[in-house]
Formats: C-alpha cells, structure tokens, sequence
C-alpha cells in the first residue's frame, strides 16, 4: 500500500515536471494556464488598488518597475522568443541532444552575464535613471523609486534564467511546468501585496523578486528533468550561438519599441495629477485580458501552420489559415469590446472598488478602460498579423511599423495629455493601435493579394451586427435594472453592480449567440458545439 501510494505520488510528480504531455493537451494546458494566470494578477492588482488607491504610492510602484523590466525584455526576452527555440529544437530533431545542450549552456553564460552587468550598472546609475523615466515625481518619491528599482533589479536575473529555462521546456515538450510556473510569480506578487500596506511599499518588491526566484526555481528543476545539465562556457563561435544573436536583432527592436511606449507612458503619466501612473496601468491590465487570452493564444497557436505552408509555398492553406484566425479573434474580442464599453464602471468598481480605491479612481480607470475597449479588435490582431509577416520570413515590415505605430503614440500622448490628461494615453494608444493594425494588413495584403477575401470580410460584418444588437440588449438590460432596484442603485452597492453586470452580460451573451447563430457563422456553431459537447445540427 505505502510503495504503491509513493509510486503514485512519484509519478505525480514526475508528470508536474514535464514527464507526461502530447501537444493537444499541451495546448488546452496551456490555455488553461495562462487563463489562472490572468485571475491571479486581477487579483494582484485588486490587492494594490485597495491597499494603496489609485494614487502616490501606487505610482511609484509601478514607474519603478520599469527600468528592471525594460532590461529583462530587451536583453533576454527578444532572444528566447526569437531564436533560441527553433535553433536548440532543431539540434533535439536531428538527434543531437549535447549540441543543444552546449548551446545553451553557452547562452545562459552569456545571458546572465550580460543581464547582471546590466542590472549592476542599473542599480548603481538608479539615482540618475529615475528622474528620467518619473520626471514628475516629488523627491520624497524619487527616493522611494530608487530603493524599490533596486530591490527589483535582482528579478530580471531570475527571469533570464527562467526564460531560458522555459525554452528549454517548450523545445522537449515539457509543458507542465513551464504553464504553472508564471503562476508562481503572481503569487510572489500577491504575498508582497498583502503585507505592504502595513510594513511598506518595499514588500512589494520583494514580492517581484520572490515571484521571480520561484518562478525559475520551478523551471530549472524541470529543466534538469530533460537530461539538460548547465556547463558554463563563452564558446560565443559555435555555429548555433551565432545564428541565436542574428535572429534576435529584429525582435529585440520591437520588444525595445514596446518597452520604450511603456517608458514615455510612464514619463508622461508622471507629470499628471498624482494616481495617473496607477490609473493608466490598471485600466491597461484590464483591456488586456481578452486582448491576451484570445488575440496572443490565437496567434501563438497558428504560428506554424502559417509559417508551414508559407515555407511549402501552400497560399491558399496560407490564406485559409489566416483568415479564420482573424475571424475566430474577432468573434470573441468585439462583443467583449462592447461588453467592456458598456460595463466599464461596473466592472472597476467591481475588481478594484474596495479599501483606499475611492469613487474617483473607479471614474478615472473606468474612462480609461472605455477608450481602449475601442481599438481592443486592433490590439487583439496585431500579434497575429505580424506572425503573418514572421512567417513569410520578413521581420523587417512589422518592425518598421511598430516604430512607426510608437512614434504616433508619443506625438498623440504628448498632444492629448495636455488637454485630457491621463485620458489622452489611452486615445493616443488606441488610435496608433488601429493605425498599426491598418498598416499590417495593408503591407501584407500587398504581398498575398489573396487575402483581401469578401468571405471573411461578409463574415467580419455580420460579426459587428451581431455584436451592435447585443450591445443596446445590453444598455437596455442596465436601465432596466435601474428601474426595477432603484433602491440599491441609490446606494451604488456592490450588489447593485453584480446584477447590473450578470443580467447584462447574460442578456447579451444569449441575444448574441443567437444572432451569430442565424447568421450562419461557423465560430457560432463551432463554440456551441464546445459548449455542449456535441454536435448541433441545423
């Protein structure tokens, strides 16, 4: 009994480490992972809201999170994304195991020197670097920064780890830990959070750090599992190293080109009314999760194929592929988008309206989360357009036009802040971001004419029909509730909120389904088919 029950316990164990997954229930993992993920940093960020309100505190926190984060993006995230896997899986496909391993060995040397030398200089420089990406903080904040930018600038050392680490998951299809680890980070997050109202903002870096530490421990150890064991080398001439630091150039601009939008946001909301920082990041953390969960799972997902038949020279698989992705994105995104227009207050209210979050901060962020609910369908495509782009072998077009998006970006958070205030963020980001997406689609309509499909055009629009319809079900299911519990409306109660925000979203969840249904769209009939688990007939 106890050797079969350890047996059992061993092999838990195992399978939680990478030892048992296919690439179907690989993908739904990690989908369902990433989902946790999501909720657990809603709920991080309600900890931060209530604990410290939309206001000073808040703001110092999340502008000192930008020099460490910055470094981790550029230096080693551009790298592992780009590079570092298709090369190291390669070496694994040609039965070359200890080819790889020396390769990333040699990376992981490299990495992690350069990301302490760039962390060391970081924290040494923190003063002078502070007041350049907070110019509008106040000098008892500046302060406040700089200790908590260099507590945090240990993460980015664990991160670059951990990211390789994880490539090295993904290479040997080890996806069990690598989805749960983030999980871990979030959690580092939440135990900061909740003891630094009372023993001070530094818990909250800690928090980072703790996540982190926990997050490559978890990936090392499962790492270890695939036979990978770690010699220190700077053989910088094997012939894969090389081919790893050519293929990031490129997507380490464009991680660079986001994290610098991150920067002048920053910079910007800095020199607002206090709160501004906190505001605009809370209000993005929101908008984020549908662009998160459908746009980049969508994207990541029929990277592949698309780069497959491109490589075969297979255009209409190509064009088939695509279009439906952008289709199945969008059936998701633009009823959420209006859902998130029209529940904006109920849903601030309802995540972060507790503790030191006040009405005003729910006004301000619930203003916010409007503006880019509209250009949500836009930053939802935008991942997946320049997949498209990465899998024609061009990563010169999508770049250009993230520079070109980012400078738009600045020249509209420079012109609108001085008149709207932090308000004018989230216009500038959401008008480069429906530009961005404009100008993908048009270059990449330019080399596959085929594209331009009026199947998938006919069917984007009964999409925004459907979707139109079930916004005003919803905007009448609102008013409806005003008028039958006017007196829970008085006392703008969380109850009040629940049932604005439940009997709305389930009106215009029904009421859109419905029409999607009737219109014959194959998404409709697909998620019912899912929903129900089994096949629906007409």
């Amino acid at each position: 009994m106890i050797k079969n029950t350890t047996k059992q316990v061993g092999s838990t164990i195992k399978r939680f480490f990478g030892f048992a997954s296919t690439v179907n229930g690989a993908a739904l993992l990690l989908g369902v992972a990433y989902f946790a993920s999501r909720l657990l940093a809603l709920l991080r960020d309600r900890l931060l809201a209530t604990g410290f309100g939309a206001g000073a505190d808040l703001d110092t926190y999340y502008a000192a999170f930008r020099v460490p984060d910055f470094l981790f993006n550029v230096l080693i995230f551009g790298a592992v994304s780009a590079a570092f896997i298709p090369i190291f899986a390669g070496y694994l496909a040609r039965g070359e195991p200890d080819k790889a391993n020396k390769i990333a060995s040699v990376v992981l040397t490299i990495g992690t020197i350069l990301i302490v030398i760039a962390a060391s200089l970081a924290w040494i420089f923190a003063p002078q670097l502070t007041p350049l990406v907070a110019p509008g903080f106040s000098a008892a904040q500046m302060d406040q920064a700089v200790e908590l930018t260099r507590v945090m600038l240990l993460s980015p050392i664990f991160f670059g780890l951990s990211g390789v680490f994880g490539s090295i998951l993904q290479s040997n299809q080890r996806f069990v830990a690598y989805a749960t680890a983030p999980l871990l980070y979030n959690l580092g997050i939440i135990a900061g959070a909740l003891v630094a109202p009372e023993k001070g903002l530094v818990y909250l870096a800690y928090g980072v750090v703790l996540g982190a530490f926990l997050q490559m421990v978890m990936q090392l150890i499962a790492a270890s599992r695939t036979g990978f064991r770690f010699k220190p080398s700077l053989n910088w001439r094997l012939p894969g190293v090389q081919r790893i630091f050519w293929l990031m150039i490129p997507t380490t601009i464009g991680v660079g080109i986001v994290q610098i939008n991150y920067l002048v946001e920053t910079i910007i909301a800095s020199t607002l009314r206090v709160g501004s920082i906190s505001q605009f990041f809370l209000a993005t953390s929101l908008a984020m999760v549908p662009v998160s969960v459908f746009g980049l799972s969508f994207a990541t997902s029929v990277f592949p194929v698309l780069a497959k038949a491109a490589e075969t020279k297979q255009t209409e698989l190509y064009v088939q592929n695509l279009t439906t992705v952008i289709r199945q994105i969008l059936f998701f995104v633009i009823p959420i988008s209006i859902a998130m227009l029209l529940l904006r207050g109920q849903i601030v209210r309802l995540i972060f309206g507790a503790g030191k979050f006040d009405f005003s901060d729910t006004r301000y962020v619930a203003s916010l989360l409007g503006i880019l609910a509209v250009s949500l369908f836009a930053q939802a495509l935008i991942p997946l357009m320049s997949k498209a782009f990465y899998a024609l072998r061009n990563t010169k077009t999508p770049v250009i036009i993230a520079g070109v998006a980012m400078g738009l970006n600045i020249i509209g958070a420079l012109v609108f802040s001085h008149f709207f205030g932090v308000i004018g963020l989230a216009v500038a980001l959401s008008a480069a971001s429906v530009i961005q997406l404009g100008l993908l689609f048009f270059f990449l309509s330019g080399k596959v004419p085929e594209l331009e499909d009026s199947t998938m055009f006919s069917g984007i629009t009964k999409i925004v029909i459907a979707a139109a319809i079930m916004g005003l079900a919803m905007y009448g299911t609102l008013y409806g509730v005003d008028y039958f519990i006017q007196g829970l409306q008085e006392s703008a109660t969380v109850g009040f909120f629940a049932i604005q925000a439940i009997a709305a979203s389930v009106v215009g969840a029904i009421v859109y389904l419905i029409l999607t249904w009737h219109f014959d769209l194959p998404e409709a009939r697909h998620f019912l088919t899912k929903l129900w688990h089994r096949k629906l007939t007409e």
